[in-house]
């Protein structure tokens, strides 16, 4: 999609589908997508709380580095079973003590045993945008970037 111009801004487990047909997965619900021109940023506030990028929350502007941070925050979740910033543990936690987290953009990496995987968490929830994996839009939005991190071990030729 965002080779094509388009963010999806609500990437979450929700949203995912398993195809039975191919084995791949598939997004779904697409009411938040937007169709940025080139340099053009979104504003609106929208999507998951949980995988809201710091830029999101703080209205500064973002772009394709937001989705890029919410697959961070999947990718986290699924190897924890918890979102990283509902530190005491709580479902229930005060939402603006969890916008704080999340700009902050400190959570706890050290508990996730494989390196590869911390390392590329990590710099996809970079909370500085500019740096967040994904972000360098001369390759198709970022995506090389991450599709040659080594926690990805694929031939990539295969599934495309």
């Amino acid at each position: 999609m965002h080779k094509h111009g388009y963010i999806y801004r609500d990437l979450k487990p929700e949203n995912i589908f398993h195809c039975r047909k191919n084995g791949l997965l598939k997004l779904g619900d697409f009411g938040f997508i937007k169709h940025l021109k080139k340099g053009e940023r979104a504003y609106t506030l929208c999507g998951t709380p949980e995988y809201l990028a710091p830029e999101v929350l703080l209205g500064s502007g973002y772009s394709y580095a937001s989705d890029w941070w919410s697959f961070g925050i999947l990718m986290y979740e699924m190897i924890m079973g918890r979102p990283p910033f509902k530190f005491d543990g709580s479902q229930d936690m005060d939402p603006l003590q969890h916008y704080k987290n999340i700009i902050q953009g400190t959570f706890q990496l050290n508990n996730i045993t494989d390196p590869l995987a911390r390392h590329l968490i990590k710099n996809l929830c970079h909370p500085d945008q500019s740096y967040r994996y994904g972000n360098n839009m001369a390759d198709d939005g970022g995506v090389e970037q991450i599709k040659k991190h080594k926690f990805f071990n694929l031939d990539w030729k295969v599934i495309e």
